[in-house]
């Protein structure tokens, strides 16, 4: 998530320094940063929550199933009523956190928009949106006709 903000920033700030010296209008400006920004927020939403859940939540890790080739990791965690969730992350954001059977882990609601953040032992490991609420925001292939 940090380096989506990061690279957000200084595309902004290049175009915006093309936009002082001349080289592009306003309204170039304008558009290539919504653009930029439209990116960028696509690009948070990084995983999705397949079962109901209430916010915040505090979960126990049942089983981490990867799939390498989808690059995704399947998450079936249970609340503390027993309740199964499962989520879908990128399979990167498994690994870094080092998500595995047993593992604490919370979903709060993210501060600002929608969704929640992944997070172990405090530290933001992804951040999640309800499977309703994907829509086209997310990094899903569309399937070609």
């Amino acid at each position: 998530m940090r380096k989506t903000l990061l690279i957000t920033m200084v595309a902004t700030l290049t175009c915006s320094t093309y936009s002082h010296a001349g080289e592009m209008s306003p309204g170039t400006v304008y558009a290539a940063s919504s653009a930029i920004a439209s990116v960028g927020s696509s690009a948070l939403v990084s995983g999705i929550i397949l079962s109901p859940v209430l916010l915040p939540v505090a979960l126990v890790i049942q089983s981490v199933t990867k799939d390498k080739e989808q690059k995704t990791a399947l998450v079936a965690a249970r609340d503390p009523e027993n309740k199964n969730v499962t989520m879908k992350l990128p399979l990167n954001a498994a690994e870094e956190g080092n998500l595995k059977a047993g593992d604490k882990i919370t979903l709060e609601k993210a501060p600002e928009g929608t969704g929640a953040y992944l997070k172990k032992e405090g530290k933001a490991l992804v951040h999640m949106v309800k499977q309703q609420e994907s829509g086209l925001s997310t990094n899903q292939v569309i399937p070609a006709k």
